[in-house]
């Protein structure tokens, strides 16, 4: 069935844009995976949709590539320690287009979204959990991280869509988890005596030890 967003495109770019869409669908499948072709077409789709469409000029292996690149760098494909992963000249090679080219037009889709990296709207599915952008919230002036909220309060957030979904609770300790060690003694509080504000102690200044009379003064001061 074919997607909401898909059927808003102009019939003008309609063409066009399956173009793109193929390219990238082939593309992912051979060389990445389904969650970066499903967002890839997304971009795609909001390319297609602008009025005028940026896709209405340029080649359609440049576009594709492009749009690869971008989702590509907002979710650091071209970190080695990542599954999938591709160099940017790897990625380029495979599009047969150049890496300069690639990298302008992937800059200026990034201004025109502001698609950044670790970017919660452009994230892999898979990586949301572990995204810490898609779980700061702003609670009551205070930036927390929801993943650590109590979970009625993430509940909440879920329902006016500050959060992605809801994260999984902490796991239960086992009968043989080891306890946690013990914490060392604190230090005894200060008395309060009555005088003290805002538990705050006032010390008196002590002399600098290495502090010498003038010269010419014995350490007794002048006698009047």
């Amino acid at each position: 069935m074919t997607p909401p967003d898909d059927e808003r495109i102009p019939q003008a770019m309609r063409p066009v844009f399956d173009a793109v869409a193929g390219r990238i669908e082939s593309f992912c499948q051979q060389h990445l995976n389904a969650e970066y072709a499903e967002l890839c077409r997304r971009l795609a789709v909001a390319l297609a949709r602008k009025r005028p469409s940026p896709l209405s000029r340029g080649g359609l292996d440049i576009w594709a590539c492009a749009i690869v690149y971008t989702i590509g760098r907002a979710n650091f494909l071209f970190d080695k320690t990542q599954t999938p992963h591709l160099t940017p000249d790897q990625l380029c090679q495979l599009f047969g287009v150049s890496k300069s080219t690639a990298a302008a037009k992937s800059t200026g889709i990034g201004k025109m979204f502001g698609i950044g990296p670790m970017d919660p709207r452009w994230c892999l599915p898979s990586q949301l959990a572990d995204n810490p952008v898609a779980w700061l919230v702003e609670v009551n002036g205070f930036i927390i991280d929801a993943r650590h909220a109590p979970r009625e309060l993430q509940e909440e957030l879920l329902r006016r869509g500050m959060i992605p979904f809801l994260p999984k609770p902490p796991a239960a300790p086992t009968a043989d988890a080891k306890p946690p060690a013990p914490k060392p003694a604190s230090p005894p509080e200060p008395k309060d005596d009555g005088d003290q504000k805002g538990k705050v102690i006032q010390l008196p200044l002590l002399p600098d030890r290495d502090a010498r009379p003038p010269s010419g003064d014995s350490g007794g001061g002048q006698k009047s």
